[in-house]
């Protein structure tokens, strides 16, 4: 049976001595031979500006620290029901509260990213020389999948486009209002006219 480990983002990393770090039990179906590891405390420094603060302190991030199937069975599927079997958890009403899903992998490992890109999960970060690989600094990427209503802190970018959207909108709502106090005028003026028998 996997484990994975979810984390409020709020929340202080465990004491180095702890020995256990709440962790829920994956089904996988029939596979039997998947290890994980718990995460650390240096584990939960990464997940800095994947929510934005407005999400509130319950918004909870899972981190996959590694999905991998031995070269002799890939291709067969087994990835995909890891991960599959990982999200249909994460999207449940109890886990509500899980607003997205991270990992890092290697800009080199074309495979990892075209899996991952494949399944919904968007850059959010280079990290340069973020692996130490026989000694030699490696660059990395960090991928994010938003799911239960999740979404990444806002750029200026996003906030020009809320604030534009709104003010189209605004403006279309007053040309409505403006077209019904016209009809409005127009109907009282009319009535007005008739009433005292200008026009008949």
């Amino acid at each position: 049976m996997a484990q994975f480990t979810l984390y409020n983002k709020h929340s202080a990393p465990p004491s180095s001595d702890s020995t256990r770090v709440d962790c829920e039990h994956v089904p996988l179906c029939s596979i039997n031979d998947v290890q994980l590891r718990f995460l650390v405390p240096d584990d939960l420094t990464e997940d800095k500006g994947i929510l934005p603060d407005s999400m509130g302190r319950s918004a909870d991030v899972g981190y996959i620290l590694s999905l991998g199937v031995h070269r002799s069975h890939r291709r067969n599927g087994i990835g995909s029901l890891l991960l599959d079997a990982l999200m249909n958890h994460l999207t449940t009403a109890e886990r509500h509260s899980v607003k997205a899903i991270f990992l890092h992998t290697l800009t080199t490992n074309q495979p990892a990213i075209f899996f991952y890109e494949k399944r919904r999960f968007t850059l959010h970060s280079f990290l340069p020389y973020y692996y130490n690989i026989r000694g030699k600094g490696k660059d990395g990427f960090t991928y994010v999948n938003y799911i239960n209503g999740g979404h990444p802190p806002w750029t200026l970018l996003d906030h020009i486009k809320h604030y534009a959207s709104k003010v189209r909108h605004t403006s279309s709502l007053c040309a409505w209002v403006a077209g019904r106090v016209q009809q409005v005028v127009r109907w009282f003026y009319h009535k007005l006219l008739t009433r005292f028998n200008f026009i008949e």
